[in-house]
């Protein structure tokens, strides 16, 4: 049978399904949210399929049936039947204090880091990118070392509904915000979605997730996860919905853990420029063995993203979420809140300022739950960026971030300014 194009659809219910399918598309580097580094990454690439890209802006039904008809960019220069390669460079340079080479150990360093790498676009609907990158400190303090991220993203559509499927690995040895050291980090990780509509108020969002971390010298895990919606327009600019999902995690040390959830979430688009999405409920986790009592937990998570003027857009988000540490028998409740402003000032010259707030608190998995470990961390950057020509980018950064830590050797401030070059086919 021919897929056909979507039906019943407005504007509300392409809202909720794209944002199942970019969920799908979204890094890698994304499924270990809280795996923070101290040294900001280099850009990456975009590796949304050029089919789907329209769903990032889509605002209505015709754009969103018409985003499955698009066609790859003309005038690429490497093409091989339905593949199209399309290189990337970048080159960041970092100077900065406060990096921490072991807890209670801040350094002065400057680093060079070199990402060389390949997208390949295989027809309209799937992207694989890899990138490595090489990076080097002035500070023998810190190991020189590769990072590698690879990312295979795609999607498809059948009659009403919609598939997202994305498949990451990285491989990464910087300093962590949570372990205040180096620290060699492998992650495996796998999202499938599926969006369905049902009719002209009902729709259906489902998932199932897998993500395998390995550390050397400190915990990894293994964890599979779900998270089903049921979605009910209440309104022709906004839509409610409600689900459950379910967690198991094989940790490398001590006990293992299930966790049920229940969370309602809200999608508000009360004009044209603003959009609102939330997430909240419940997380209740058992620990398999060792005899812990259960763990009650909030979550919530979303953004606001609103565009003042044409050139002005200012972006909110939240998220609260619990996730295994990296530390043999704890698990780390974790708060971020962030406020993004981008602004073009002139034409080709953008201004982007992020300011941010973070909470962790690290539970010991054993009988009692008594807390470790309590950070709170604080994080601004400013970026002032072009484009040079068609193809090429220059930035300049700063960023500041400091973490205050109930266990002193766990405390910094940081202070780091950079510059990046990039170009892109």
């Amino acid at each position: 049978m021919r897929p056909r194009k979507l039906t019943h659809i407005d504007r509300h219910q392409a809202h909720i399904l794209r944002g199942c399918l970019l969920a799908a598309l979204a890094s890698v580097t994304a499924t270990d949210a809280y795996s923070q580094s101290i040294i900001p990454s280099p850009p990456t690439v975009s590796t949304t399929p050029p089919a789907f890209q329209p769903f990032a802006n889509a605002s209505d039904a015709d754009q969103l049936d018409s985003a499955l008809l698009d066609v790859l960019p003309k005038g690429l220069p490497f093409s091989y039947g339905p593949v199209t390669f399309r290189p990337h460079l970048g080159y960041q340079f970092l100077y900065g204090n406060g990096i921490s080479a072991s807890p209670g150990n801040q350094q002065t360093t400057a680093v060079n880091e070199i990402s060389p790498g390949i997208l390949l676009n295989i027809g309209k609907k799937w992207v694989v990118d890899y990138t490595p990158t090489l990076r080097y400190y002035s500070n023998h303090a810190f190991k020189d070392g590769v990072d590698h991220r690879v990312i295979l993203t795609g999607g498809t559509q059948y009659e009403d509904w919609i598939f997202g499927l994305s498949q990451g690995y990285s491989l990464t040895s910087l300093p962590l915000v949570e372990t205040l050291s180096q620290t060699e980090t492998e992650i495996f990780n796998t999202d499938i979605t599926a969006g369905y509509t049902i009719n002209s108020k009902m729709s259906l969002d489902l998932s199932v997730s897998q993500i395998f971390r390995d550390s050397q010298n400190y915990q990894g895990y293994r964890q599979w996860s779900t998270m089903d919606y049921v979605n009910y327009k209440l309104h022709p600019k906004l839509t409610f919905g409600i689900g459950p999902g379910f967690t198991y995690t094989d940790v490398d040390a001590g006990s293992d853990m299930t966790s049920e959830q229940i969370q309602a979430r809200v999608a508000w688009i009360p004009v044209e420029k603003f959009t609102l999405d939330f997430h909240g409920g419940l997380d209740i986790r058992q620990f398999l063995s060792g005899g812990a009592e259960d763990m009650y937990s909030p979550l919530f998570g979303g953004s606001i993203d609103y565009s003042l003027f044409e050139h002005t857009r200012l972006t909110f988000s939240a998220d609260h979420s619990i996730s295994p540490s990296y530390f043999n028998n704890e698990v780390g409740e974790n708060t971020l809140l962030s406020l993004r402003l981008h602004q073009r000032l002139i034409e080709h010259l953008d201004l982007t300022l992020t300011g941010g707030y973070g909470n962790s608190t690290y539970v010991a998995a054993v009988p009692g739950l008594t807390q470790t470990r309590r950070d709170n961390r604080y994080n601004f950057s400013a970026r002032l960026g072009t484009q040079i020509l068609k193809h090429a980018s220059l930035s300049f950064t700063y960023t500041y971030s400091r973490n205050k830590s109930d266990v002193d050797q766990y405390s910094y401030d940081s202070h780091m300014i950079g510059a990046e070059v990039g170009y892109r086919w």
